[in-house]
């Protein structure tokens, strides 16, 4: 079994004890409180949380005292027919909520799914599944059933004076017709259970599988479905888009959010997967390490509802839950970090007494901004020719929520485009885009060319000879190197013939020489001193894929930074 740590501290009514952090046998776990127990298993997270309930005495009252999502994500994180045992420990009306969270296809029930998390709640002996029976809810129970069979016999039967005189009985009023051997065999055990066991339950229920009208019952169980949804947190899915709603950063004041003023205190104990950053250490992180109170808990699990529901997430899907918590970790990360900076004291208490929506929105806002530049300089004139890692950061930044480009850092580990996670990346993405910014003002303010559209571009018997292989940096170099040749600044395509007596003035012991990189530097400056680093970025090109060569191996198909006429 995984180790069981004991918490450092203990909280008895409104008084934290401090105490000596320690590992402790399962023994040692099981002398606890309910209650430290309880709050072990809650924040405890994947197989380690499986491992204590096993573990403990009163494994039943226990996973039954957890939120309904925490032993839901469990379940699917570790595989249901793997820890089965943990939805047959669970109350009927959890049972019922992973249903709901699990087998609804928008306003559809997936009888599938549903059936298969009623079978593994049923594991026990007879009296148990008989009271779990009772205790499910009923139209759902008739729901699950019409998705399987149809009855085609009923109380009628009671008028036809043969079947009377043959003493017709329950089990053989009722007649029904399978969706398929599998179902029947399932469903059939459970109809004997009920039928030998409670025989007025059990007409009641093939009642109302015969008699209610399917589309009608759905709707039904839908709309309660929605009510039991929003019991847990999960709004109506017309009401989540306000989370994504757009202010501006630069006016946001996190005290007129303040919710410590008349705050109610919620019952029940708040999910605990929800309280989970698993690798990062950032001030969010911090935060959680040093404890958040149930009522931050409940704010943060509404909050995470709100975006799965807004971002259509499947609560099933483990990926696409820890997806949407790095998301929603990360712009309230940003949050802290633009009102606290490196202090934890100071955004634990901004986190504990504002909304975490609005900090939330905040977050997401600032990357809108980014993403609001962005856009503007894709529909420039150098939109569609930035090069390399230029295009890459704002085609993430254009995503539906921006993206960040790991390229930008500096460190040789593979570039991916992930949700934002520190205030540091957005500054170094402002940075880039002032980069982007001065090379659209080099070209469309200072140069005495215009950009042609990709449309427009001429490039028949060029190298390169699609317009998409074409980037500012061989507009740039190839008006370079005329400049070189003694005519104009201008990106007209340069003769093959011409590749050599470039190669020569350009080339010093294989590297650009110190004069051109010096003389056009401060040419630059003097047009565009923020588009330096864009001259950098094209002189180390010719560094590297033109003045290394040899002078009689300038084949035009492997040189970088030139457009190149061939004939």
């Amino acid at each position: 079994m995984s180790k069981i740590e004991l918490p450092k501290e203990k909280h008895v009514g409104h008084l934290t004890l401090l105490r000596r952090a320690r590992t402790i046998t399962p023994k040692e776990f099981n002398a606890l409180s309910f209650a430290e127990r309880l709050e072990i298993v809650r924040l405890s997270d994947g197989r380690a949380k499986y491992n204590l309930i096993l573990e403990a005495a009163d494994g039943r009252e226990l996973v039954r005292a957890l939120p309904a999502q925490d032993i839901y994500v469990l379940i699917k994180d570790l595989g249901m027919e793997d820890v089965s045992e943990l939805i047959a420990l669970a109350s009927a009306e959890q049972v019922t909520s992973f249903i709901d969270l699990d087998a609804w296809d928008r306003d559809s029930m997936d009888g599938s799914k549903a059936l298969k998390w009623l079978v593994l709640a049923l594991e026990e002996g007879e009296e148990s599944i008989l009271q779990r029976f009772r205790e499910l809810d009923f139209q759902m129970l008739v729901l699950i059933l019409q998705k399987f069979l149809t009855v085609t016999q009923g109380l009628e039967v009671l008028l036809d004076e043969d079947a009377m005189q043959e003493g017709a009985g329950a089990g053989n009023i009722y007649q029904v017709r399978f969706r398929d051997s599998e179902s029947a065999k399932v469903i059939g055990e459970m109809l004997d259970i009920l039928y030998r066991r409670d025989q007025a339950f059990y007409m009641q229920l093939m009642e109302g599988v015969r008699s209610e009208l399917s589309s009608l019952l759905e709707e039904d169980v839908f709309q309660e479905r929605s009510l039991r949804l929003m019991d847990l947190g999960f709004p109506h899915p017309d009401e989540v888009m306000e989370i994504y709603a757009r202010i501006d950063p630069r006016s946001f004041d996190p005290a007129l959010f303040d919710r410590s003023v008349g705050l109610s205190q919620m019952e029940g104990t708040p999910p605990g997967f929800v309280l989970t950053v698993g690798r990062a250490r950032n001030l969010l992180a911090q935060v959680f390490e040093a404890g958040v109170s149930e009522n931050t808990a409940w704010e943060l699990s509404f909050l995470l509802n709100k975006a799965m529901v807004a971002d259509s997430v499947d609560m099933g899907e483990r990926s696409q839950v820890q997806g949407e918590l790095e998301i929603v970790y990360g712009y309230l990360n940003l949050a802290l970090e633009q009102f606290c900076g490196n202090d934890v004291q100071k955004a634990a208490a901004l986190f504990d007494r504002t909304y975490l929506l609005a900090l939330f929105r905040f977050g997401f806002n600032l990357t809108l901004t980014l993403q609001s530049r962005a856009s503007e300089v894709r529909r420039s004139t150098v939109g569609p020719y930035l090069d390399g890692p230029y295009a890459a950061l704002v085609s993430a930044l254009m995503s539906p929520k921006p993206l960040y480009f790991s390229g930008l850092e500096e460190g040789g580990r593979p570039a991916v485009t992930r949700p934002f996670a520190s205030l540091e990346e957005v500054e170094r993405c402002s940075i880039w885009l002032e980069e982007i910014e001065a090379q659209r003002r080099l070209f469309e303010k200072h140069f005495s060319f215009d950009l042609p559209g990709p449309d427009d571009l001429d490039l028949a018997g060029c190298l390169p000879d699609d317009a998409r292989q074409i980037t500012l940096s061989d507009f740039f170099l190839t008006a370079l190197a005329n400049r070189i040749c003694g005519r104009p600044f201008l990106p007209q395509p340069v003769p093959r013939e011409d590749l050599q007596p470039i190669h020569e003035k350009v080339n010093e012991n294989r590297r650009i020489a110190s004069w051109l990189r010096r003389e056009t530097l401060t040419w630059i400056d003097t047009l565009e001193s923020q588009a330096a680093s864009f001259v950098e970025f094209c002189l180390e090109i010719w560094d590297e894929e033109f003045c290394p060569l040899d002078p009689d191996q300038l084949d035009p198909r492997y040189i970088g930074g030139l457009i190149i006429r061939m004939s």
